[in-house]
């Protein structure tokens, strides 16, 4: 269930590849985050979580027939009652967790009248949706935690949002998601952090262009000047720079896997 593409070394795919990586980045983008400690010596926590029942018209649609349309492919041919508990939702989605045939225990995602997702059992859990169709949540079998757009491929490993001032890893949590998209994150030793959306646009954006049958840049646009992309390692030999803008060179393989993490994609680089 990756979102990863996997691209070759022949022209024509590393062209179906571009395609992908632009529709990745204006798709998937999600916001870059600053970190703040909150616990401890620091200022608290001042993020707050808000939780939305779902109407009634939602509730409607939740029915036996729409669980077992969408479960019963990992029900292995076994049928019986689903259970169900709807935890949250957003005005276009409900989240919940449901019990079914086949010790089915899984999250589920509810929208425009079927269930979407889930089929990865828990222990991935999602924790919370918002207003703005955000969740956040945790997938032992991928990254941890993840903060991603509803939709039907949550449960697939996804990568980190980008976060300045700590590294968020595996045994990190995202523990709530407020209405402006900032999260409480807690780190392995309990610490908590706010991860504040930065100031606008507070979104990276990347573009894949061809220089020659052999070689390709990237330019990179970001809130933080042209410093902020060398910062995530994508080159060794910086092409040229003005002002926000940055064209350079892939120079390493941690900036190859970097800019495959962002934008969905894996492939090689020409040489």
């Amino acid at each position: 269930m990756s979102r990863l593409k996997s691209c070759g070394h022949f022209l024509v795919a590393a062209s179906v590849c571009m395609l992908s990586i632009l529709f990745a980045t204006e798709s998937q983008a999600l916001p870059i985050y600053n970190a703040q400690p909150c616990s401890g010596s620091y200022p608290p926590c001042t993020i707050v979580p808000t939780y939305r029942n779902p109407t009634v018209d939602q509730f409607a649609g939740l029915t036996q027939q729409a669980f077992s349309d969408y479960f019963s492919q990992y029900a292995g041919g076994q049928t019986g009652i689903y259970s169900f508990s709807a935890f949250d939702s957003s005005p276009n989605y409900v989240i919940g967790q449901v019990f079914g045939p086949n010790s089915i225990v899984a999250q589920f995602i509810y929208h425009d009248g079927q269930i979407i997702c889930c089929g990865t059992d828990i222990p991935f859990v999602i924790f919370q949706i918002n207003n703005n169709d955000l969740l956040i949540g945790y997938n032992i079998y991928g990254n941890g935690p993840f903060l991603a757009e509803a939709g039907p491929n949550v449960d697939a490993p996804l990568p980190y949002p980008i976060v300045h001032g700590v590294q968020i890893g595996f045994d990190w949590t995202f523990s709530e998601l407020d209405e402006e998209n900032n999260i409480l994150a807690i780190d392995p030793y309990g610490n908590r952090y706010e991860l504040r959306v930065a100031d606008e646009p507070g979104s990276l954006s990347l573009l894949v262009v061809w220089l020659n049958d052999l070689h390709r840049s990237a330019s990179c646009q970001t809130p933080f000047g042209a410093d902020h992309c060398q910062e995530l390692g994508f080159a060794d030999r910086v092409r040229a720079s003005n002002g926000e803008n940055l064209t350079f060179e892939p120079g390493s393989n941690r900036g190859e896997r970097q800019f495959s993490q962002l934008v969905g994609c894996e492939f090689s680089w020409y040489r």
